[in-house]
């Protein structure tokens, strides 16, 4: 799907190699570009040797190393801050957030290693 996702949230920036994405109550994968809008519960998975960007609204960015699946379960913005809950299945992730004053709340459930979630909160 090379149009942005209804409610997108987040775009996708492919640095190197391949990706796809599976949009919300979707059964299969397909191609993804840069560009692709993403919304909540779409997953982003990454190929070999392929490397990612998540940018959501506000700044944030996530990038995938390759190998990466990544599924947004939550993204809105309620009493004026973004809130993003994203699920790791597989892979590495790096995040930043742009306004690393505001203290954004991060929280990961499950063990060290995949699957692995986090919840932010960011202005």
């Amino acid at each position: 799907m090379r149009a942005s996702a209804r409610g997108a949230s987040a775009t996708l920036t492919i640095i190197s190699g391949t990706a796809s994405v599976k949009r919300n109550a979707a059964a299969t994968y397909a191609p993804a570009h840069t560009g692709d809008g993403l919304g909540q519960g779409d997953t982003v998975q990454t190929g070999t040797a392929a490397r990612a960007v998540i940018n959501f609204v506000g700044g944030t960015q996530t990038r995938l190393a390759e190998n990466t699946t990544v599924q947004l379960n939550a993204l809105s913005k309620p009493n004026g801050a973004y809130q993003t809950d994203l699920q790791q299945t597989t892979g590495r992730t790096w995040s930043s957030v742009k306004h690393p004053a505001a203290a954004p709340r991060l929280n990961q459930t499950g063990p060290p290693n995949p699957p692995a979630r986090a919840h932010r909160t960011h202005p």
